[in-house]
């Protein structure tokens, strides 16, 4: 089994094309794939996109994700189930707001992931390389 634990979907991340219905039908195909989104919560970030784009809302991302894990249910008896997560983006002061997020939300995964650099992203920019 290979279980994807670093899925973005377009209704939450700026950075994907993949919709949750496009998700279902990979899971059709793949039925032993496991496959946990994890949307963006990049607090603070605001370098070179809209601050918003990078702030998943967990109120709808979470109502979202339950009537997508009820049609992935009713529609296909996968073999392994989807999974809730969240990406935070890493910055040194954050640390207690995201672990307050994850006391306050029953995430499945939870992943970390650094953007910023010395006020940098390197993938949005090449002032680092």
């Amino acid at each position: 089994m290979i279980c994807d634990i670093h899925s973005h979907t377009k209704d939450f991340s700026a950075d994907s094309a993949m919709s949750y219905n496009d998700l279902i039908e990979f899971l059709k195909i793949n039925s032993d794939k496991c496959v946990c989104t994890t949307e963006h919560l990049d607090y603070d970030y605001s370098l070179h996109v809209p601050f918003d784009e990078l702030v998943v809302d967990l109120d709808d991302y979470s109502f979202k994700f339950n009537k997508f894990k009820d049609k992935y249910i009713e529609s296909f008896k996968g073999i392994y189930p989807v999974l809730f997560g969240v990406e935070f983006g890493y910055l040194n002061h954050l640390g207690d707001f995201y672990r307050f997020v994850s006391q306050l939300i029953n995430f499945d995964c939870i992943i970390s992931s650094v953007h910023c650099i010395d006020n940098c992203d390197p993938y949005w920019d090449n002032k680092i390389f």
